[in-house]
């Protein structure tokens, strides 16, 4: 599969939350067969959660959280240098580029929206 990238200028200095609506879908396989999606960030930003640094960001981190065999919304990540299951925040600057890569993803995962929202909001996003 193909990655699939994004390119945004941030409307504000803010730290932003990565949230993605997806289908997990298992048509009989197993759960982990189903839900693999990996994605980057590239741009002058900054990891903002101690749990990801910004390395971790530029690489290819796994993205978890949704459910099984329905709609759900994925808002974390699992991986990264401290193996953490935890928000992906990014620290971004009004004005700047950013490029956003899903590297890749199972060929079962679908995905409806990606979206990068102020943290400062505090919606309550549930997986």
């Amino acid at each position: 599969m193909s990655p699939l990238q994004y390119s945004f200028t941030a409307p504000k200095t803010a730290t932003y939350r990565l949230a993605m609506r997806l289908y997990q879908r298992l048509e009989g396989e197993e759960d982990d067969k189903c839900n693999d999606v990996y994605i980057r960030m590239e741009g002058d930003f900054t990891s903002g959660n101690d749990k990801y640094t910004t390395k971790d960001l530029k690489g290819e981190l796994k993205f978890f959280g949704r459910r099984v065999d329905k709609w759900g919304c994925s808002c974390n990540g699992d991986g990264g240098s401290n193996r953490a299951k935890a928000p992906v925040l990014y620290n971004m600057k009004e004005g700047e580029t950013y490029t956003f890569t899903m590297c890749s993803r199972s060929t079962r995962t679908n995905i409806d929206y990606i979206l990068f929202f102020d943290n400062s909001l505090g919606l309550n996003v549930k997986a």
